[in-house]
């Protein structure tokens, strides 16, 4: 099997920078710092800003394998920053990238040249960082070199990547990365997508093998919660007790309440629905990404605590969704009080588009009367997707705009809607058939954008308020894990729709 190689830091010099106050880091891992370097002589530093230089043990890259740096961010960052690469001792100017604007577990993958490897391992590498604020990224100290994705892989360091990888050691790589620490999102609609993927993966087939991904979201549980507690980070990493951030945060309670129902932070999200609700009725501010990070773990809670109110809510939810954002010239992301921005956004669509047939799907699995317009909807909806999908089985960044690159974290969770959709059996015939091998194009298009060591790259970056819509627009992507969790729910609806044809 063609394997990656991780290649761990053996010793790191550097400034010692704190956390920023008031900010913290998950687990209190450990991190490094890149810190800007704003002085034109290096014999002129100080102490505290002497090089980061990080060593290596020895290690091989051959000309079929190739050589990555990999940055994973600790803490938030608010700035475009770049990164420039050179040998430690002798100074050979080996790479440089710039960055916009990464979020925390983000990896940012640098290509190194093939044949450096023997300099580094001789002589280190030293980063520089060209911005206006420190980067903390996660490290570890006590592990050199590894052949596996191991459960607990979090941190920066070298990667060798291998080619020619076959489709079946790209899915291997893919579920292996997606049950480990690498797949950890903050927890949020970031954290609830890898959730949602790896519940999604966990139904197919026998107990033991949803083991895999069981576990996987149990240590993703313990690395947030206490017996009693949810311990988490807002977007600007401030740690946070038992709260849930506005209409984005809802969405890892769909798995929570599912596997800890007993849990006392369960009943955070029961009394955030009602609240939220009202506030909505009066803000009137509807996101495409409430059918997916709002409407669906309420779904999920109203079953599993039997309140046939909280279900008949949903239903008005989704209808109030539908009259604010879908109009005649497309879908947007936002609407507030009437103003409505974000026209045709990938991700906004794959939200809007996968939200709703997960509130679908989780009524008809529990025998649950589904309404005939809502029904219509996801038709109505899907039928448009359809018509947007790229010659390359993907969707564009702004769907209706076949210039733009595409977005793959937004092109799978729309085919994963499709998909759920057609085998549950809530498409006409004929549409249902389309969207089958719609999405089964995407799925493989897809593989394509997976690493060798199972991340999938090419993913619209986060939407952050300082970049707003500028960024989306450029040819800008990263490799981030959200999209990742998108991928797993449209791997599972394609084995589900291969072995239970129960609904058709």
């Amino acid at each position: 099997m063609h394997q990656s190689h991780f290649i761990y830091p053996t010793m790191m010099h550097g400034p010692t920078v704190p956390i920023p106050t008031g900010k913290g880091v998950l687990h209190c891992r450990a991190t490094a710092a890149l810190v800007p370097d704003h002085v034109a002589h290096p014999e002129s530093l100080t102490d505290e800003q002497q090089p980061v230089i990080w060593q290596f043990p020895t290690f091989t890259c051959s000309s079929r394998q190739s050589l990555w740096l990999r940055l994973i961010p600790a803490v938030d960052v608010r700035s475009y920053q770049t990164v420039a690469i050179y040998t430690a001792q002798s100074n050979v100017f080996l790479a440089q990238q710039s960055v916009g604007l990464p979020s925390v577990y983000e990896p940012l993958d640098i290509p190194l040249p093939d044949d450096a490897a023997p300099l580094i391992a001789k002589e280190g590498l030293r980063l520089e960082l060209l911005g206006s604020e420190p980067m903390h990224v996660f490290v570890q100290q006590n592990r050199t070199t590894e052949t596996d994705i191991r459960p607990d892989a979090l941190s920066s360091g070298l990667v060798v990547q291998p080619s020619g990888q076959s489709r079946e050691e790209l899915m291997s790589s893919f579920e292996k990365r997606l049950c480990s620490a690498g797949s950890w999102q903050a927890w949020s609609w970031m954290g609830g997508c890898v959730l949602d993927g790896l519940w999604a993966l966990s139904q197919i087939g026998s107990v033991q093998a949803g083991k895999p991904f069981t576990d996987a979201i149990e240590r993703f549980f313990d690395a947030y919660m206490t017996d009693y507690d949810l311990v988490s980070f807002t977007p600007h990493s401030i740690m946070i007790v038992n709260e849930i951030g506005g209409v984005e945060g809802g969405l890892p309670w769909a798995t929570l309440i599912r596997t800890r129902p007993d849990h006392p932070t369960t009943e955070l999200f029961a009394t955030f629905m009602t609240r939220f609700v009202a506030d909505l009725q009066e803000r009137q501010h509807y996101t495409c990404e409430g059918n997916y990070t709002f409407n669906y773990p309420m779904m999920v809670t109203a079953i599993a605590k039997g309140r046939e109110d909280w279900i008949a809510q949903v239903w008005d939810n989704l209808r109030t969704w539908q009259d604010a954002l879908r109009q005649h010239d497309g879908l947007y992301l936002r609407n507030h009080a009437g103003k409505l921005t974000y026209r045709n956004w990938a991700r906004g669509c794959c939200w809007y588009a996968l939200g709703l047939v997960r509130c679908l799907q989780e009524a008809r699995d529990h025998d649950i009367e589904i309404p005939d317009d809502l029904l219509e909807e996801i038709n109505d909806v899907l039928r448009w997707l359809l018509a947007q999908q790229r010659a390359d089985g993907l969707w564009s960044n702004f769907i209706d705009e076949q210039a733009q690159v595409p977005d793959t974290s937004g092109s799978a969770g729309i085919a994963a809607a499709m998909t759920v959709a057609a085998n549950y059996g809530f498409l006409e015939d004929s549409l249902a058939q389309a969207c089958e091998s719609a999405a089964s194009h995407t799925l493989d298009t897809l593989l394509h954008y997976l690493t060798a060591d199972g991340h999938l790259t090419g993913v619209a970056p986060n939407n952050k308020a300082e970049s707003g819509t500028t960024l989306q627009r450029q040819t800008y992507r990263v490799t981030i894990q959200f999209g990742s969790g998108l991928l797993a729910s449209l791997l599972a609806a394609q084995r589900n729709a291969g072995s239970n044809q129960t609904y058709r």
